[in-house]
């Protein structure tokens, strides 16, 4: 990303304030869960399949247990690229 090998992942740091959640990602026998602690809610869940696209909402289905936020996202033929974003 900009040039920086991320390993697959990458995580971007630019909100201040109150605790902002962190995607973990687990791998699954049909593609990957994407893991996140709600804080109260009030995130999205964004995709892409190319960093020079804009991104948009996931179709991915969201479920919360226990204050953590949960969404499997199917083994894709390409790159498929996730970002978490706070709703005004």
């Amino acid at each position: 990303m900009n040039g920086i090998s991320c390993g697959r992942i990458a995580r971007f740091v630019g909100l201040t304030g109150s605790p902002f959640p962190a995607i973990t990602v687990q791998p699954e026998v049909q593609g990957m869960g994407l893991f996140w602690r709600t804080y109260g809610g009030g995130w999205v869940l964004e995709s892409t399949t190319d960093l020079d696209l804009p991104f948009h909402l996931s179709e991915l289905t969201i479920a919360a247990t226990n204050g953590v936020s949960y969404s499997s996202a199917p083994a894709a033929g390409g790159r498929q690229f996730f970002r978490l974003r706070r709703q005004p």
